[in-house]
């Protein structure tokens, strides 16, 4: 068994790629993004975020990294060269706790109480909302 360290201010949430389970995608308190490779035995690539992001998902074919941050933020990065894809920022009033796909959904949850559906293969808009959910602490499908 090896460990590895990110950062110095320790890791807030991580997540196995599901279609590469060597790699690992985890998010830090002191705002970065890495991700892993088992085979390798280590950090592979690390990216800075503007804010500290709270929960990380790969999407169902691993071609999207999809980061919750905490001023509300979404943010998409395209893994085969680790651009920022899209950032969307609308439809929660609080830190993003939890996402989760479920075919071409992508459900995400705030500590404000809110709770969206993203269709996936559409524009990106979100298809759905729940409110007064309370603090959402996460989301699982």
């Amino acid at each position: 068994v090896a460990t590895q360290s990110s950062g110095s201010s320790g890791i807030n949430a991580e997540y196995g790629c599901p279609l590469q389970p060597h790699l690992l995608a985890s998010v830090s308190r002191d705002r970065s993004t890495a991700l892993w490779d088992a085979r390798m035995g280590g950090c592979v690539a690390t990216m800075s975020d503007q804010v500290e992001m709270r929960c990380v998902q790969w999407s169902p074919d691993g071609s999207c990294l999809v980061t919750g941050g905490s001023n509300s933020t979404l943010l998409l990065r395209d893994t085969s060269n680790m651009e920022n894809a899209m950032r969307h920022t609308s439809g929660h009033r609080g830190q993003v706790n939890g996402i989760s796909y479920c075919g071409q959904y992508m459900v995400t949850g705030c500590s404000g109480g809110i709770v969206n559906v993203w269709d996936t293969h559409a524009t990106g808009d979100d298809v759905d909302q729940l409110s007064d959910m309370l603090n959402c602490t996460s989301v699982t499908s």
